[in-house]
């Protein structure tokens, strides 16, 4: 385990974490123990379920820090874990994270009184001859719709209505929109193998595209660029939660 200390341009202190793990073993954590990591839930019963939700999410947070890996680490396991194995870390890498986010809160989710939960998964062609993947979760409570996004930095939106990537704001187009019931992911499943699975079926996403976009951001896996990540966010340990609505 490597810890540094930098400086941003106003002088506040931040530390970076970097974790090499060719040499280390990650003992995966059983089924009670995931159980305990989740805040008892059947108090909130009754409770306004954007305050639940904010709640959700920061625990999360605290659940998954964000760190700057080796880039040994992102060639084994970047978008490739399950939400057991995130959990039995307690990391994730600091670029791209949605979908570890993702596949965290909808085990906690579960866990709860919510119902229709949905693992959403949005493919979108950006300008020119590329395309990305952006994930998020969408929720049923009393007939309404509710949405978690996991964007950049540490921002997270929540709001009523259907999940849709706001990505497209930026020239970028939704080619393809795939739901999933929360159901048929199981805590030990990563993106492959819902993809084997057939339970997700997507138009363009696969190991081949995933491996180039890790060689994209290993050129960039560098402290500046962490640093520049780092840049207006208010506390590193916290989410920053917005309320919108896209109804």
């Amino acid at each position: 385990m490597l810890r540094t200390i930098y400086k941003d341009q106003e002088g506040e202190r931040w530390e970076e974490e970097k974790t090499r793990e060719q040499n280390q073993t990650i003992r995966k954590i059983g089924n009670d123990e995931i159980e305990n990591l989740f805040i008892p839930i059947n108090t909130w019963w009754g409770r306004n379920i954007a305050d639940v939700l904010k709640e959700i999410v920061q625990y999360v947070h605290k659940l998954l820090k964000k760190v700057r890996f080796e880039n040994e680490y992102l060639d084994k396991h970047f978008g490739k874990l399950s939400a057991r194995e995130l959990l039995s870390r307690g990391k994730t890498f600091y670029m791209n994270p949605c979908l570890d986010f993702v596949l965290v809160t909808i085990e906690w989710l579960k866990r709860t009184w919510m119902e229709n939960i949905q693992f959403i998964a949005e493919e979108l062609k950006c300008p020119g001859d590329s395309f990305k993947v952006h994930f998020g979760i969408e929720i049923e409570y009393q007939t309404k719709k509710y949405y978690i996004d996991y964007r950049g930095k540490n921002d997270v939106f929540l709001g009523e209505g259907n999940f849709r990537s706001k990505y497209e704001d930026k020239g970028e187009k939704i080619i393809n929109s795939i739901r999933v019931n929360a159901k048929d992911i199981s805590v030990d499943d990563n993106i492959y193998s819902l993809m084997e699975k057939w339970i997700i079926k997507f138009k363009k996403f696969n190991s081949s595209w995933l491996e180039q976009l890790t060689e994209k951001i290993k050129k960039h896996n560098v402290p500046e660029q962490r640093q520049h990540n780092l840049a207006g966010v208010k506390n590193i340990e916290e989410a920053e939660i917005f309320l919108e609505d896209n109804e």
